[in-house]
């Protein structure tokens, strides 16, 4: 064989290859683009309001202890988004309260996952809750203030000094 034909017939088989490369790329970009949209917790940058200025944002405002944590599959909606979401649904002692929440006990929910915007609640930890809702049960997300309440001493002391508790055990 001469090295004309030899040439030929490598360059016939790299057009082969990137013919192939190039089929692959196109089925991975259409692949892609047809995928549902991931949907990740995005939050905007933390707020530097008061407590009593977040508290305007929110249906609950309180002072609370988790007494017990529960998870559960949402199974409503046929939604695709909605299908298959899991979410904690956290009973909490209520320490104090400045807004809503004027029970002893209040149900709070929040998605499991943290990617999801779930809020991290732990077994026995106290914490300074900012849930949305108007009812029970409210809700909790990593966007909200809320944090624990050791760490909240300064957003208590401006709760207490513009909003008068509610309930106090």
């Amino acid at each position: 064989m001469n090295r004309r034909a030899r040439i030929c017939r490598a360059s016939h088989g790299q057009k082969a290859t990137l013919r192939g490369h190039a089929i692959f790329c196109l089925l991975a970009v259409a692949f892609v683009m047809v995928m549902p949209e991931a949907k990740a917790c995005s939050c905007t940058k933390p707020s530097s309001r008061s407590g009593v200025a977040e508290a305007a944002d929110y249906g609950a405002v309180l002072a609370g202890r988790v007494i017990a944590l529960s998870l559960d599959e949402k199974k409503s909606g046929a939604n695709s988004a909605e299908h298959g979401r899991h979410l904690v649904h956290a009973r909490i002692q209520v320490l104090a309260t400045w807004k809503g929440a004027r029970q002893s006990e209040v149900r709070l929910e929040t998605d499991y996952l943290s990617g999801m915007c779930g809020f991290p609640f732990k077994l026995g930890e106290s914490y300074l809750i900012y849930a949305r809702g108007d009812a029970e049960p409210y809700h909790v997300d990593l966007c909200s203030p809320t944090k624990p309440l050791a760490t909240a001493n300064s957003e208590e002391k401006d709760l207490d000094a513009h909003v008068r508790k509610s309930f106090q055990p």
